[in-house]
């Protein structure tokens, strides 16, 4: 709820970012998909073996267990976990993360219709991360174009 004239400050997962296009949609699903064909053979006992529907309690996606989780998935669900909008949701936060979405601005720009003041910022292409050589301007340009986050400030 909002009062009029409130403000509201969001973040919403941008669709058009590095993150998305490349690590989560190219990247992660072709590692799945080898975790997949790797195991060729033996779904079916694969299956029989799982126990499905435990929630495992793994967040995020740094621990290697990640791709057995998805690989598990799989397994539940079918080919239909690789459709782009089934398989963002065990991406963002990790594969037990039961739904997540990413937004164009258009998209956006839709959910807002009804406030004014709309102003979107795309931000959060962590490069310096991972090296301390790049410098933090070249961070920020690519920030404002590919970032992860999609932040939204309106007034109702």
């Amino acid at each position: 709820m909002l009062k009029p004239g409130g403000r509201a400050i969001i973040m919403l997962y941008h669709k058009h970012s590095f993150n998305y296009c490349f690590r989560i949609m190219t990247y992660m699903r072709l590692r799945v998909l080898l975790k997949i064909l790797s195991r060729l053979g033996r779904w079916n006992s694969d299956r029989q073996n799982a126990a499905t529907g435990v929630h495992r309690g793994l967040r995020g996606n740094q621990d290697r267990q990640i791709w057995q989780i998805h690989y598990q998935n799989f397994l539940e669900q079918g080919w239909s976990y690789l459709r782009a909008r089934n398989f963002i949701h065990h991406c963002t936060d990790g594969p037990e993360c039961p739904v997540a979405y990413a937004f164009t601005k258009a998209q956006s720009r839709k959910l807002f219709s009804g406030f004014r003041d709309v102003q979107m910022t795309v931000a959060h292409f962590p490069l310096t991360k991972y090296s301390k050589k790049i410098p933090f301007a070249v961070e920020k340009l690519l920030a404002r174009r590919i970032g992860w986050y999609l932040f939204i400030s309106a007034c109702k």
